[in-house]
C-alpha cells in the first residue's frame, strides 16, 4: 500500500494497482507527498522523488494513454482528404465526362501502360483519381472518420507512410490480377479499416474504454460487408480493397505508436517519412528509369506464334495485344494503350521480282494514299534484331492534328513480299523499341504451302521445315518421269519463292527425263534473268526461242521484252513491246515496260 498525503493535510491510502492507474492518468502531481514503506520507512518524500513514480512515468503504456486524445486535428488525414477532393475537381474540369478512356489519360492505373510505356508512377496517381461523386465521397467519408482515428494512435509520421504503402500496395496487387483500368483512394481506405483493426488487437487494453469501438474487432464486420459488396459487383476492383487492407492491417501490426514513444525517439519519425518519400520515389522516378535502362520488363511477345502458311513466314505477336478487325491485307493487332499497332501483310507480285526500293516506294505511295507522309532515315533492318535480307522505311505520317511514327520493315524471295509494321504517336515511338525489337527476333521465314502442296502432288510429303522440304526435293528426280508436270510445278513455285538453286535442281532433273515443256524454257530464262547477278547466256537466242514457243503468254512476252532490253537488243525489244501494246495494252507489265524503254 501507498499513502499520500494531499495539500489540505489528508492523508490517503492506495492500493499499488490504483496508484498505478492514477499516475498513468497523470492525476498525482509530482510534489504530492508519499510514503512507500518498503522504500521511504515511515517518511513521506516528494513524488517525484520515487522510482517508482518516475519508472511509470516513462513507460509506453503511461505515454500512450497521457497523450491518447481524439480531440487533436490529424494533419495527414485531413491534407490527405483534402487533396483527394481538389484532384477531382481537376479530374472534372479536364474531362466533364470520367469515362475510362479519359481516367486513363488522368492517370488510372493500368499494366498495360506501366509495362509497355514504363509508366508506374500509375501506381500511384491512380489512388488519387475517382470515377465520380458516387465514387469520391464514400471515401473521403471513410478515410477522414477512420483515418483520424488511426492517426490519433500512429501519428503522423505512421500515417503519412501508412497512406503512402497502402496507394501503392494496393495498386500493385490490383495491377498483378488484371489490366482493368482502376482509380479510387478505397485501397487506402480499406487500409485505415485493417490498421484500426490491428491496432484495436494491440492497443485495446491501452485504450480508454469508451473508444474502443473504434478499433480492433468491432471494425470487422464492416471490412466484412465492403468486401463482400465488393465481390459481389463486377465493377469494383476487390483486389485493389484487399490490397490496401493486407498493407494497412500488417503496417498497423508492425508499426509503433507514436503516443507511445519517448520525446528523443524523433529518428523513428523521420524513418517513417523518409521511408514513405522513398515509396513514392520509387514509383515516381526509379521505376519509370529503371524501365528505360531496360532493368523491367517492357512487354513481351506471346507464348504461340502466328502461322501465315501461304505466305511463308511465322511471328509471335506482343502478348495482350488485341487482334485488328478481319481485313484483306493481313492479320494486325492493337495495344491495349491504343499507343501501338502491328499490322503483318504479304503479296506475290505477278510477274518479276521487285527490289526493295520498289517495295519501299509501294509503302510511300499506299501511306500517300490517306495522309502526309515525311520519309526518315530508319535504322538498318540489322538494327532492329532482324537477320540480314530485311530493309525498313520508317516515315512520320501526318493526318489533320495527329502525327503518326510507321516502321516498316519487308523481306523480298522471289515474288514473294512480306512486310510487318508497328504504327505509334510520335512521341510514344521511341518507348516501343525494345518491344519492336522482341517481335522482330520471332519473326521466321518457312515454306509457303504452296511449294508443299507441290512436294505432296508428288507423293513427298513434307512439313513446312526446312530439313523435310530439302529431303523430299532430294527424292525428286525418282517421281519426275511418272509426273513431269507436278515436276514443273514444282520447279515453278520454287522459282517463284526464291528458291532459286532448288529450283534449278528439279528443272535440271526434267531435262534429264527428257521433258521440254514451253513454260520449263520461261523459267529456267526467267531464273537466270531475275535471279542470278551474272548476265543471261545468249538471251537474244533464249528469248526469240520463248517468244516463238509462247506467242499467247502475257508473262513470256514480258520476260522476253526484260531479257532483250537488259542485252542491248533495243530492236528486238520494241517488237516485243508492240505486241505487248496490240494483246495487252491496259494490263500493268505493259505499262511498266512502256515507262522503261528509253526514247531514242
Amino acid at each position: 500500500m501507498l499513502h499520500i498525503r494531499r495539500s489540505d493535510g489528508v492523508l490517503e491510502e492506495l492500493s499499488f494497482e490504483r496508484f498505478e492507474e492514477l499516475v498513468r492518468a497523470g492525476r498525482l502531481a509530482p510534489d504530492l507527498l508519499v510514503r512507500f514503506e518498503p522504500v521511504t520507512g515511515e517518511k513521506f518524500v516528494p513524488l517525484s522523488d520515487l522510482e517508482l513514480y518516475r519508472a511509470l512515468l516513462d513507460d509506453p503504456r503511461t505515454r500512450f494513454q497521457r497523450r491518447f486524445d481524439l480531440r487533436r486535428i490529424p494533419p495527414v488525414t485531413l491534407t490527405v482528404v483534402t487533396l483527394l477532393a481538389l484532384v477531382f475537381l481537376w479530374q472534372t474540369r479536364q474531362s466533364p465526362v470520367l469515362n475510362g478512356a479519359a481516367l486513363v489519360r488522368q492517370g488510372a492505373k493500368s499494366m498495360s501502360w506501366q509495362v509497355e510505356l514504363g509508366e508506374w508512377w500509375r501506381l500511384l496517381s491512380g489512388s488519387l483519381l475517382h470515377s465520380g461523386w458516387l465514387h469520391l465521397v464514400p471515401n473521403l467519408a471513410f478515410l477522414a472518420y477512420v483515418g483520424w482515428n488511426v492517426e490519433a494512435v500512429l501519428g503522423s509520421s505512421g500515417m503519412a507512410l501508412l497512406l503512402v504503402a497502402a496507394g501503392i500496395g494496393s495498386m500493385a496487387l490490383s495491377s498483378v490480377a488484371g489490366d482493368a483500368a482502376t482509380v479510387g483512394a478505397s485501397g487506402m481506405t480499406f487500409a485505415v479499416f485493417g490498421a484500426a483493426v490491428a491496432l484495436g488487437w494491440r492497443y485495446g487494453a491501452w485504450l480508454p474504454r469508451r473508444f474502443r469501438v473504434r478499433y480492433g474487432w468491432p471494425i470487422v464486420p464492416f471490412v466484412v460487408y465492403f468486401l463482400l459488396i465488393g465481390m459481389m459487383w463486377p465493377t469494383i476492383d476487390n483486389f485493389c480493397h484487399v490490397g490496401g487492407l493486407l498493407v494497412g492491417g500488417g503496417l498497423g501490426l508492425m508499426l509503433p505508436s507514436a503516443l507511445e514513444e519517448s520525446e528523443g525517439d524523433w529518428p523513428r519519425k523521420g524513418l517513417r517519412l523518409g521511408t514513405a518519400g522513398l515509396l513514392a520515389l520509387l514509383v515516381v522516378v526509379a521505376m519509370p528509369l529503371g524501365w528505360r535502362l531496360g532493368l523491367l520488363p517492357a512487354g513481351a511477345p506471346r507464348a504461340e506464334a502466328v502461322h501465315a502458311g501461304e505466305a511463308g513466314y511465322s511471328l509471335r505477336p506482343p502478348a495482350g495485344w488485341e487482334p485488328l478487325g478481319a481485313g484483306g491485307r493481313g492479320p494486325g493487332w492493337r495495344s491495349e494503350t491504343g499507343q501501338a499497332q502491328l499490322t503483318a501483310r504479304a503479296w506475290i507480285e505477278e510477274l518479276e521480282v521487285p527490289d526493295a526500293e520498289a517495295v519501299r516506294q509501294r509503302w510511300l505511295d499506299e501511306l500517300e494514299e490517306s495522309a502526309a507522309v515525311v520519309p526518315r532515315a530508319g535504322p538498318p533492318a540489322e538494327s532492329l534484331g532482324l537477320p540480314p535480307g530485311w530493309f525498313s522505311l520508317e516515315s512520320d505520317v501526318v493526318a489533320g492534328d495527329d502525327v503518326l511514327r510507321s516502321l516498316r520493315v519487308g523481306m523480298v524471295r522471289g515474288l514473294y513480299v512480306t512486310t510487318l509494321e508497328f504504327l505509334h504517336p510520335v512521341d510514344r515511338f521511341e518507348d516501343y523499341g525494345r518491344l519492336r525489337r522482341a517481335v522482330f527476333e520471332t519473326v521466321r521465314m518457312e515454306e509457303p504451302r504452296a511449294v508443299v502442296r507441290a512436294l505432296e502432288a508428288l507423293h513427298l510429303g513434307a512439313s513446312s521445315d526446312p530439313a523435310s522440304i530439302e529431303r523430299a526435293i532430294d527424292a525428286v528426280p525418282a517421281r519426275l518421269a511418272e509426273a513431269p508436270a507436278d515436276g514443273l510445278r514444282l520447279a515453278a513455285e520454287l522459282a517463284r519463292h526464291g528458291e532459286r538453286d532448288r529450283a534449278r535442281r528439279v528443272l535440271e532433273a526434267l531435262r534429264a527425263v527428257g521433258a521440254d515443256e514451253p513454260e520449263q524454257l520461261y523459267w529456267e530464262l526467267w531464273i537466270d534473268h531475275y535471279m542470278d547477278d551474272a548476265a543471261v547466256t545468249d538471251p537474244v537466242r533464249r528469248a526469240t526461242e520463248l517468244a516463238g514457243r509462247q506467242p499467247d503468254s502475257l508473262p513470256a512476252a514480258a520476260l522476253c521484252f526484260d531479257v532483250l532490253l537488259a542485252a542491248g537488243a533495243r530492236a528486238d525489244a520494241e517488237r516485243v513491246l508492240a505486241r505487248l501494246v496490240e494483246r495487252w495494252p491496259d494490263r500493268l507489265p505493259t505499262i511498266r515496260r512502256q515507262a522503261r524503254l528509253p526514247p531514242r
